[in-house]
């Protein structure tokens, strides 16, 4: 694009906005696609968001995974000598369920605790276990997305 300017002050107003709109056209970027049918380019797009939506759960669950090394005590050596045990979320969520459940059985027995930290400590308990089902039902639903995505991929590659 070529803009021409001009130094007089009554120009001033005009220069500017050809500024902007030379600086508005350079930023425009463009995708170029030779000869894409519309029913690829929505497959190719499908393809794209399933390996987003996955690449976000793999996050998710690899996240699980090293809170749990972590809560075991294992460092990366160690889990590497172990070998390549993959860790589902679920059982992990699970475990944590478990725990939760535990340790608010234990602060309800301990009868020598104040009101007020046993209050407390069961609150946080609580809060954690509100936690832990956000992050399933946010996982589950990353999982029902991509499950939908590749239902529709799949039918409409079929009528193809």
């Amino acid at each position: 694009m070529v803009a021409n300017i001009g130094p007089a002050s009554y120009n001033f107003e005009e220069t500017l906005s050809t500024l902007r709109y030379a600086n508005r056209a350079k930023n425009i970027k463009n995708k170029p696609r030779i000869n894409e049918d519309p029913k690829e380019a929505m497959l190719r797009q499908f393809q794209d968001e399933i390996a987003r939506l996955k690449s976000i759960l793999e996050k998710r669950t690899s996240s699980a995974n090293r809170k749990r090394r972590k809560q075991n005590g294992l460092n990366e050596n160690e889990r590497s000598i172990e070998g390549n045990e993959d860790i589902d979320a679920e059982e992990y969520l699970r475990e944590q369920q478990n725990k939760l459940e535990e340790e608010r059985a234990a602060l309800e027995q301990n009868a020598g605790m104040r009101e007020e930290e046993k209050q407390r400590l069961l609150q946080s308990l609580e809060d954690r276990q509100k936690q832990l089902a956000r992050e399933q039902e946010a996982q589950a639903a990353v999982a029902a997305k991509i499950k939908a995505m590749q239902t529709t991929k799949i039918a409409s590659s079929k009528k193809d």
